[in-house]
């Protein structure tokens, strides 16, 4: 594996593995935020639109022709299967 080859890898690996992390901090934040919810309102919506954003920032970078360079991955395929995970 080339230098190119391997940035490019991580890059994808990195955006997989923040896709993850936004996923879950929003299914924790819809189920143990009911607290936060009615306590600080703000801070709940606030937390909840950037996961959000981030998740659908990551998105876009997967549908992107920039991600079609970098890997000659599926990104439909990869989109269905993280959209499709179940977190415990």
């Amino acid at each position: 594996m080339t230098g190119y080859e391997k940035l490019a890898a991580d890059i994808v690996k990195g955006a997989v593995i923040d896709y993850r992390k936004a996923r879950m901090n929003l299914k924790v934040l819809r189920e143990r935020g009911v607290i936060l919810r009615l306590t600080n309102r703000v801070k709940y919506e606030r937390l909840r639109k950037k996961y959000i954003l981030e998740i659908e920032s990551i998105e876009l970078f997967i549908q992107s022709p920039y991600f079609c360079v970098l890997t000659s991955m599926n990104p439909g395929l990869l989109l269905k299967t993280l959209r499709e995970e179940r977190f415990n």
